[in-house]
Order: structure tokens, then C-alpha cells, then sequence
């Protein structure tokens, strides 16, 4: 039977693998944030992080990993700028939940831009003060990659376009979006200021990245990671063929999509999510 939200929220205790029952009460009383990493975890007893889904689809699910999704996550990364041509290393700006404060201040994104050549940035609750500090940092940064939340990326598109002379002097290579759906509209925007490859990462923090679109425009899974299908209602089915602490088996996305064993234009034959619909909560039927 399909695992749903529900499920996890009521038994994830039952859910974790039993060598990791120890850890348990240790993750849950950490002072460390959701899914932050422990250092030289390898090397430690406890080496359980808590983490919590995002909550878009109703309350928050808490769950347990140990670093191997998120370091799978990682590998699917370098894969999608693989296909656009972007080698590790190469310079990029990630618009996350931090604040202008934590850009200047914060020892650990310096250290990030010295050994990942990465430069973390505001991504959330966006006004008009937020994008003019972002675009002046790219200005200065000039990153090859830029990653970032959907909205993020639309908005900063529609902020320099409507600034008199806004225009970036330079063009990234790639944007990257997730987190939401990448509509076509956004994607025009975005086109005509950067003039760059836009690609649109899709996953769920429980399970990490599932796939991303290709320079041909396909949304692709990640066959060697993880297991789509869908269910008689359409709404997608996810499985986790990695190893982690808890186990998702055949697991409700809360999205309603459309899978195809269609051929790529660009040779890959990674399966493809041929239409996403939205999620469930949101979807209206109608009598036809």
C-alpha cells in the first residue's frame, strides 16, 4: 500500500531502522536546525539529523536521515549541470532563507565562497530593498550558476527588467529553480533578462532531488536514486532506492502528474514526468 503523510507523522518512530534507535532521542533534543549536518558524522556514534518537510501540503513531517539523501541530492546536482555544461567548482549564487545580515556577517558563507566558490543569498519574503542587495552581490560575484526558489528567480528577472538600468552587465550560464512549479510565463522572464539555460529541479525533502529538466526541455527522474508511479487518481507515487534510516516505499508526493516512457530529443533515457498538475489539495473536478 502507498505510504502517505499521515502515516509518517502517526508511526515514524516505528518507521526508523532499529540500529539507529539510540540516536533518536539525541536528534530530537539537538539545538541544530532542520536537516543541518553534523560534522565528521562518519566518525560519530549518533549520527541521526531531524528533519521536517516543508508543510505545503499541511502540517510538517518530521523524519530522520543520516546525510546520505542530502549527499545524493548533492551528486544529482552536479549531474543537472553536467547536462548544461557546468563543471564542479565553476562560480554560483544560491538565493536561500538567509537575510542580507547573515551574506555580510556570517563566518560560515565566507567559507563557503573560499572552499565551494558558492555565495549564499536572500531567496524568501522578497521586497523591492531585497532584490537591488541581491542584484548589486551578483553584479560583483558574477556567478556561472544561479539557484533558486521559483518565485525568487521570477521576481529578481521582473525587478531588473523594471529597473531603467537594471539589465545585469553579465549573463549566468544556468538558473536552477525548485521548490514550485516553473510556469511559462516565469520562464520568459527570466529568459529575456539573463538570456540563459533555465532548468527546474523536482523533489521533496523527504526523499531529496527526484529529477530535473533537460537542456531539451523534459523533466527527467533519477532512475538510479529513486522509483516513480502513480496511483488511479494520478497523484504521484515515489520509493527511495537508496539506503536511510527510514524507509519511503511507494510514498505519496502529494502531486498529480503525468508519467510517459516517451524518448528524449536529447538521447537520455531517464524516465520522464511528462506533466505536472499541482498538488492535490488543489485540484478542482469538475463533472466532465
Amino acid at each position: 500500500p502507498a505510504l502517505s503523510r499521515d502515516d509518517v507523522i502517526a508511526h515514524r518512530l516505528d518507521l526508523i531502522d532499529r540500529r539507529f534507535g539510540s540516536s533518536i532521542e539525541i536528534a530530537d533534543s539537538s539545538k541544530r536546525g532542520p536537516a543541518e549536518p553534523i560534522p565528521f558524522a562518519r566518525l560519530r556514534h549518533h549520527s541521526l539529523v531531524r528533519n521536517t518537510s516543508s508543510g505545503s501540503t499541511g502540517a510538517p513531517t518530521v523524519f530522520y536521515e543520516d546525510g546520505k539523501v542530502s549527499a545524493m541530492s548533492w551528486a544529482n546536482e552536479l549531474r543537472v549541470k553536467r547536462w548544461f555544461g557546468i563543471s564542479p567548482g565553476q562560480r554560483e549564487a544560491r538565493l536561500v532563507r538567509v537575510s542580507p545580515d547573515y551574506v555580510l556577517k556570517s563566518k560560515a558563507n565566507l567559507i563557503r565562497r573560499f572552499l565551494w566558490n558558492q555565495w549564499m543569498l536572500p531567496g524568501v519574503n522578497l521586497a523591492k530593498d531585497h532584490y537591488r542587495f541581491i542584484a548589486e552581490q551578483l553584479e560583483r560575484f558574477r556567478p556561472k550558476t544561479i539557484w533558486a526558489f521559483t518565485s525568487a528567480a521570477a521576481g529578481l528577472a521582473r525587478y531588473l527588467k523594471d529597473e531603467d538600468s537594471g539589465l545585469p552587465s553579465w549573463k549566468p550560464s544556468l538558473i536552477i529553480v525548485w521548490a514550485a512549479p516553473l510556469y511559462d510565463n516565469e520562464k520568459a522572464i527570466m529568459r529575456d533578462v539573463f538570456d540563459c539555460s533555465i532548468s527546474n529541479i523536482y523533489g521533496l525533502r523527504e526523499v531529496g532531488h527526484i529529477g530535473s529538466t533537460c537542456p531539451a526541455g523534459s523533466l527527467h527522474v533519477f532512475q538510479d536514486s529513486h522509483l516513480m508511479e502513480s496511483d488511479d487518481s494520478g497523484e504521484l507515487l515515489v520509493t527511495l532506492l537508496r539506503p536511510s534510516p527510514m524507509p519511503f516505499i511507494r510514498y505519496r508526493t502529494g502531486d498529480m502528474g503525468e508519467l510517459t516512457g516517451e524518448a528524449c530529443a536529447c538521447g537520455r533515457n531517464l524516465q520522464i514526468i511528462k506533466q505536472l498538475y499541482g498538488r492535490t489539495g488543489e485540484i478542482y473536478m469538475t463533472s466532465d
